[in-house]
């Protein structure tokens, strides 16, 4: 029996990779992307569990996140998030389990603890060293 806090970490990195990497054809995109929210965990700079790192960013008054200003697009995005591919989202949850339970690493994305599709260029990437592109995903670590 899984631990209720190991189930919602799962929940929540499940939720990352389907909402931010499902459409990819190369699943190592997929692994990279809770590879990263992982990454994020071990590293001082951000909260230490998964939930805290896939919601982080600022919040308004009545408790909700502030559109536009998370960490992750799709948790302050303003839209309605639905799971509707079940295919996507059982494999969206073996990936998450693998990733928080093995602690798998990805080739060039070890210390990776930013990523954004590669169609979009965030104001963040002056502050970063690109490590890997993988998939329709690019994958940047802070410059210390």
């Amino acid at each position: 029996m899984i631990d209720i806090a190991v189930a919602t970490a799962i929940y929540c990195l499940a939720q990352n990779i389907y909402f931010e990497a499902r459409g990819e054809k190369d699943v190592t995109a997929q692994l990279a992307v809770a590879t990263v929210v992982m990454n994020r965990v071990r590293d001082d700079r951000f909260p230490d569990d998964p939930c805290a790192v896939v919601r982080q960013g600022p919040v308004s008054r009545t408790g909700l996140p502030l559109l536009n200003q998370c960490q992750f697009s799709w948790w302050c995005d303003g839209k309605l998030e639905t799971i509707d591919d079940p295919a996507a989202w059982r494999q969206a949850e073996i990936f998450a389990k693998l990733v928080l339970t093995s602690g798998l690493q990805i080739s060039g994305i070890e210390e990776a603890t930013h990523y954004h599709a590669s169609y979009v260029s965030p104001d963040w990437l002056p502050k970063m060293k690109f490590c890997r592109r993988i998939g329709a995903h690019k994958f940047y670590r802070l410059i210390n």
